[in-house]
């Protein structure tokens, strides 16, 4: 039978070449990684690709995932080629247990650390008197402006973790605004070297005798340092073949090592740093010279070939040997050069984290930078925020035929502490948000019982910051609740994944329905018929009575909120916008529908173009035929909202005759009302219509203390979820 061999971290080029030599020689190639750029599983060679967690976000499922892999496929030898390698090793004795006869070579998450890491390495270098650059580790911009050496010296600054010569900064001065530019919250800080000049060089091996040592330059002049897009192999000087050799042996290391100096003017080698996972070295152990072409077109367009270099670009890119293409294997390069998935794909990712270049978002869910905890603290929002805020609030819409934005205009804060919520923030050291979550109090009855609840909302990463952080436990200790529940689009299906994440401190959280929030028609709900029911407003109504017929009719569902005069006024329900279904002088139906647009709003902020091109047509004859009129783009939409929606032993005649007569009010104002309810409800089979529109939503509870949720029907109440 041939050898199994399963390469993860595919999605780098060297993975395609790696399958071929070993479908070449007889071996069954299988496949992981968790994008959908990833080219080498289009490739004849390989037998099967497995789409698996993100080893970075998902480190445990990406895991467990691996295992079922390999134990179903009966897989002989996995080949780490990226930055997995350290997440595997970390977890390397869980493999070896559930995985006892798969052939796994990989070394000690301590080793590839010391490599890894650019503070560890250079302590490492010098302890080896290697010849390396004058190097300082700091951790702020003050501790910079104390080092006296630096303070007219050309330096370079760059993170303890980083690729690519990504966030790798000059400097000709203590230059402050460069400084504080940097993200100073990781407590591993950034590196500081003196600026030498020379030319870039690279190794790479693969065996611990020094016997395999290749080393290579790029082909290319480029303005900013990056990943090589085109290298050719030299000679290896024997310095550098040294300088692997004591590194190995002075970390009993054998795995694969990549290593980058600087050739100076003079001839003199300097040790930079390490790459202890597989580098385009490892393709030019074959052979003399590579090209990426996709890369190559990338760096052309983004302005980082010079001028002067041109000419040896186009030679470059026509003749030497490009790494994806092959007669024999043409569906790579079809997908890559053609059809330019890679390129569409990090054009939607960009749109979420701009600034973030093509070779640093091809690792980005990969990466490993430290096996570190980062605590964040939150705090308070101050007036200074509210923009930022507002910002984040809008910067997630409902995309499709228009663009539809939740929003609280003009003041988030004003908002927030109207509907007496708490609002936290997680910044950075420039006081730039990172992370922002409000929290709402209230009691609700689970199982009959009045519970104390707090409801998660507005949750928004800021696209601009690219680090990662679990924010649910410093969010969650920050407000201090017992229990928490949460609605989620059930479109956005990162938000969902980050909702419900594994945490070692907390219990998974659950989904306890499906509901949508109904935007109605309110010239399509039909007239019920013999009506013996009397719908007016709560003028005149005893209070105590009708509290106490909420709240009894209430208790029979969970998720209804515990109705009191200071929930009504909070909830801007007042005599005139709430409504009664009397019959024989009894209530028997309650709902209150406000209209909050001075507070919040909904407004479509873009549409697709035949939309724009038949608004004012369409909108002559809308009303006559009782369809909805398209609104205004930038407008605020008028759409009021039906809250503690209830009537007597859930009966659906009642709830019929509530609802007509909800939107005889709502029409005077507007076309429609938007109404919650759960997908179970019977309410929701007459409310789906094509006169009606839906915004599908899950509704999930965090269990802190141990709260469970009983088999009750479930309430949802629209003004409260918002």
């Amino acid at each position: 039978m041939p050898r199994k061999i399963l390469l993860t971290g595919s999605r780098h080029f060297v993975a395609l070449k790696e399958a071929r030599i070993l479908h070449d020689s007889g071996c069954e190639v299988y496949t992981a990684d968790s994008v959908n750029f990833d080219y080498t599983m289009y490739s004849n060679a390989v037998k099967k690709h497995f789409l698996v967690p993100s080893v970075r976000f998902e480190e445990t499922k990406y895991i467990e995932k691996l295992c079922e892999i390999i134990i179903e496929y009966k897989i002989d030898e996995v080949v780490a080629l990226g930055e997995e390698t350290f997440y595997l090793s970390n977890n390397i004795q869980k493999i070896r247990q559930s995985c006892s006869d798969v052939c796994i070579k990989l070394d000690s998450l301590d080793k590839l650390s010391t490599l890894h890491n650019k503070w560890l390495f250079y302590k490492l270098s010098m302890s080896l008197k290697f010849t390396v650059p004058k190097t300082a580790l700091v951790k702020s911009p003050s501790e910079i402006a104390k080092l006296q050496q630096w303070s007219s010296q050309h330096s370079v600054i760059k993170p303890i973790y980083s690729r690519f010569g990504y966030e790798v900064k000059e400097l000709y001065d203590i230059n402050m605004t460069v400084l504080e530019s940097l993200d100073w919250d990781d407590e591993d800080g950034y590196i500081i070297q003196e600026y030498i000049k020379g030319e870039d060089i690279s190794s790479f091996s693969m065996s611990s005798d020094g016997s395999d040592i290749i080393t290579y330059k790029s082909a290319l002049t480029t303005s900013a340092p990056g990943a090589m897009a085109a290298a050719i192999r030299v000679e290896t000087p024997q310095q550098v073949r040294d300088i692997d050799i004591k590194i190995r042996k002075a970390l009993n290391y054998s795995g694969q090592l990549g290593l980058d100096f600087l050739l100076t003017p003079d001839g003199e080698i300097v040790l930079l740093e390490a790459n202890p996972r597989a580098t385009i070295g490892r393709v030019l152990m074959r052979q003399p010279k590579i090209q990426f072409r996709i890369m190559m077109l990338h760096q052309f367009l983004n302005g980082l070939i010079p001028l002067r270099a041109w000419l040896k670009y186009f030679w470059v890119m026509t003749w030497y040997p490009d790494m994806v293409w092959s007669w024999r294997d043409i569906r790579p390069a079809f997908m890559s050069q053609i059809m330019c998935k890679g390129l569409g794909t990090y054009l939607r990712f960009l749109s979420r984290h701009s600034g973030v270049s093509f070779q640093a978002y091809s690792t980005y869910d990969m990466e490993y930078n430290g096996d570190k905890v980062i605590i964040s603290k939150v705090e308070n929002p101050t007036k200074n925020d509210d923009k930022t805020i507002l910002s984040l609030l809008e910067g997630l819409s409902r995309k499709g035929m228009f663009y539809l934005i939740y929003t609280r205009r003009p003041s988030p804060l004003l908002s927030f502490k109207h509907e007496q919520a708490n609002i936290g923030v997680i910044k950075d050291s420039r006081q730039d948000i990172k992370y922002m979550c409000a929290c709402s109090h209230d009691e609700y009855y689970i199982n009959g019982k009045s519970c104390g609840l707090g409801y998660l909302s507005a949750v928004r990463k800021n696209p601009t910051f690219q680090g990662f952080i679990d924010w649910r436990m410093p969010f969650f200790n920050y407000f201090s609740e017992r229990n928490y529940f949460f609605s989620v689009m059930k479109s956005n299906s990162r938000a969902i994944q980050a909702f419900t994440r594994p945490h070692e401190s907390l219990v998974l959280s659950s989904l306890v329905a499906d509901y949508n929030i109904m935007i109605i028609n309110a010239r399509r709900i039909a007239v019920p018929h013999h009506s013996k029911c009397i719908f007016k407003n709560t003028v005149g109504i005893n209070r105590a009575e009708l509290l106490e017929f909420i709240n009894r009719e209430g208790r029979k569902y969970n998720f209804f909120p515990v109705v009191n005069e200071y929930l009504l006024q909070r909830l801007d329900i007042t005599d005139k916008n709430s409504f009664v279904l009397l019959r024989d002088g009894n209530i028997v139906g309650f709902a209150g529908l406000v209209d909050q647009r001075k507070w919040k709003q909904f407004i479509i902020v873009r549409y697709a173009w035949i939309l724009r091109f038949i608004r004012i047509p369409f909108n002559l004859f809308a009303r006559r035929l009782s369809y909805i009129s398209i609104p205004k783009q930038d407008k605020t939409v008028i759409c009021p909202t039906a809250t503690i929606f209830v009537v007597s032993e859930n009966d659906q005649n009642l709830y019929k005759e509530l609802l007509y007569g909800l939107s005889c009010e709502a029409r005077k104002k507007a076309d429609i009302f938007t109404l919650a309810v759960t997908t179970k409800s019977p309410l929701y089979r007459s409310l789906q219509t094509r006169y009606n529109f839906a915004i599908e939503n899950n509704l999930y509870i965090q269990e802190i203390n141990g709260l469970a949720v009983d088999g009750k029907q479930v309430y949802v109440d629209a003004l409260m979820l918002y």
